[in-house]
Order: C-alpha cells, then structure tokens, then sequence
C-alpha cells in the first residue's frame, strides 16, 4: 500500500530542531530490500524496546533527482549531548571513538539550519503542481531502473515517454 513518507529535512522543519537518522547500505550494487536489513532491524527493535520514537523519512530533499525509499529512520529525540535520552542512542549507535557498531549504517544530524534551505519547498502547490503533471501523463517513472539509482525527475519520466511505457 503506497505510504506518504517525509523527507528528514521536512521533519527538521516540522519539529524546528535539529534532527537524528540513520540510513542503511551494505556497500554492493544491489541493495537487498529496506525490511531485509539486519541491522535496521536491529536497530528498530531497539528503539521500539526502549520507547524511542521513530518513523520511516527520506533522504534530504533533492529537486534534481529522486531517490526510492532505502529504509532511513527519522529517530524522535533531539540532538543534545546533554540529553540522556541522545546519550542512549548515540552509544547504541556508535563506539566511543564515533565508528558505527553496525557494518553499513550511517548516523546522521541534519541541522536545522540545512534543513531550512528547502523551506521553499513547504510552499503550497508545489508537490501539487509536480504530482498533477506525474498523474495527467500517467507516467512511470522508475522502470528500468535499478533500485539505488537517483534519478532526475525530468530524465526518467522523459526516457520513459520515449520508451512508451505510458499507460492510457
């Protein structure tokens, strides 16, 4: 069933602080699917264990290409060192020395401040404009295309014009 998923600069916005979110690569061509990772799991039912919240997100939003869901968390506490709650997260996480305990994961901050550099995209009509144009050509925009690839918006749907694979 499609899901509407923010993109974790939308959340940073949402929340007005900065916020935390891992994200998930095994590092090889072929990225086995979002709910098969290990790790992600792993690290879900620790969170879920410890009444963190969370909820799926997007990587920071690119007006120039479009990335497939990956399996990246928005993790629901802010970032302070001061906090007990950050504390548990990042030592979860992270060694002492800042180096992942999980192989292909990375932990990220998005600061508020980059977060607030897409606030253009907040606008009203904006995702509307775009989606109707996506709906009024009935177009599919990710065939042929391998599962990590980013994608221009233009160029997908444009080569998939071409392609015909446009269904009336």
């Amino acid at each position: 069933m499609p899901q509407l998923i923010q993109h974790i600069d939308a959340i940073a916005r949402e929340k007005q602080r900065d916020v935390l979110y891992p994200t998930f690569h095994d590092g090889s061509q072929t990225r086995e699917h979002y709910e098969q990772i290990a790790a992600r799991k792993t690290i879900i039912e620790w969170l879920d264990s410890n009444k963190v919240g969370w909820l799926m997100c997007g990587d920071i939003a690119n007006e120039h290409s479009l990335s497939p869901y990956a399996g990246q968390i928005f993790i629901d506490v802010p970032y302070d060192l001061d906090d007990p709650k950050y504390q548990a997260v990042q030592q979860f996480l992270e060694y002492p020395d800042g180096s992942m305990r999980f192989d292909g994961v990375m932990f990220w901050i998005v600061s508020l401040e980059r977060a607030m550099k897409n606030a253009h995209h907040d606008a009203p009509g904006l995702l509307g404009t775009m989606g109707r144009e996506l709906l009024k050509h009935r177009v599919r925009c990710f065939n042929g295309f391998k599962f990590n690839e980013k994608i221009p918006l233009s160029t997908a749907c444009l080569g998939d014009r071409q392609r015909g694979r446009l269904s009336n």
